[in-house]
């Protein structure tokens, strides 16, 4: 099956985060297609699928987030490879809440791209689970934690990009380089990082359509827990602990 324009657009979509800068993408494309490709952004905004939105004057599109199953199954349809679009709900586990963001790969593995579905634990919202849905659709976890824990995966991943980069740009080929070897895995907890981080604000994507892909961070700072608040989370947990064991006995 042919890939219309729109499906193109909310492929990026996906893979970049659910926002694109608007000029930087358009320009990406050959100079014969850019018409072509506004006229598929304006046809998106009016079914629903999109928005305009400006920050620090620029103008990006932005995926809906009502939308976002939508867009998978319309940009799935679209690649010949993809399978059988199966809704994300029905292969995380039930401990899980429902995903609040969900992304894109950028390569098909075993004829297929993968999506990347991230869930806060039904029990603490704080702890962050990436599971990769892969062709079989079945999800593969990959447990983020949370960036106010710095012994989390995300706080680590964080807290060497600001390391080793600082206010340089950098690409996803550079972490796997230079990164631990426990914490960039394969290339999927990485993938999973760095769309976390888009998502949070921590990192701004840029060179769109273009390989690889450019990052650098934002001016948001690393949460800060002070001693009194970790006490008291211990405090609460603790005595969460002991009124279940309690309950049981």
């Amino acid at each position: 099956m042919e890939r219309t324009h729109e499906a193109r657009i909310l492929s990026n979509l996906l893979k970049h985060g659910h926002r694109l800068e608007h000029t930087p993408f358009v320009e990406g494309f050959p100079q014969r297609s850019r018409r072509d490709i506004q006229a598929a952004i304006r046809r998106l905004a009016r079914l629903g699928f999109v928005k305009t939105s400006f920050s620090s004057g620029r103008e990006y599109i932005v995926l809906q987030p009502d939308r976002v199953q939508d867009a998978m199954r319309w940009a799935s349809a679209s690649s010949s490879g993809d399978p059988l679009y199966v809704p994300e709900e029905e292969v995380i586990p039930k401990d899980y809440a429902q995903p609040f963001y969900v992304a894109r790969g950028e390569h098909m593995v075993n004829g297929a791209v993968s999506r990347y579905a991230f869930c806060h634990h039904k029990r603490n919202r704080r702890d962050v689970t990436c599971f990769v849905i892969n062709a079989k659709n079945s999800a593969t976890p990959i447990r983020l934690g949370s960036l106010d824990d710095p012994n989390s995966l995300i706080a680590k991943f964080l807290a060497e990009i600001d390391q080793r980069f600082g206010t340089r740009r950098f690409t996803r080929e550079e972490i796997k380089r230079s990164f631990p070897r426990e914490l960039v895995g394969n290339n999927q907890p990485t993938k999973a990082a760095v769309e976390y981080l888009c998502h949070n604000d921590y990192l701004l994507r840029s060179n769109y359509l273009k390989r690889p892909s450019m990052f650098e961070r934002t001016w948001k700072k690393r949460p800060v827990v002070s001693l009194d608040k970790a006490v008291a989370r211990r405090d609460v947990d603790y005595r969460k602990q002991t009124i279940m064991y309690s309950f049981y006995q």
